[in-house]
């Protein structure tokens, strides 16, 4: 069975600890309204428009408030993702 793709979303510190201990991460990019750069711990960084560029992607939230959570959860639904569907968080790892 091919493994599905993976991209995340948040350039956060718990991403960057995540990278650090997961070597082996599988994760094609990092979604980020804010960060400046174009890579984040060698993960290409893009912009919320670009996730109908990523429909069979899964997507996992590394934001860390509840306020940040919400508003990517929100996104993502106009995208037509939901939660534990085709979007899960850090934390359901």
């Amino acid at each position: 069975m091919k493994k599905r793709k993976a991209v995340v979303w948040g350039c956060s510190k718990l991403l960057e600890f995540y990278l650090k201990q997961h070597a082996n991460n599988t994760f094609e990019a990092v979604i980020d309204s804010y960060y400046a750069k174009d890579f984040f711990n060698g993960l290409p960084v893009i912009r919320p428009d670009a996730v109908p560029s990523y429909k069979e992607a899964t997507i996992i939230i590394f934001a860390i408030s509840s306020r940040a959570i919400q508003a990517i959860i929100s996104q993502l639904q106009h995208h037509g993702r939901a939660l534990g569907e085709n979007v899960f968080l850090y934390s359901d790892l």
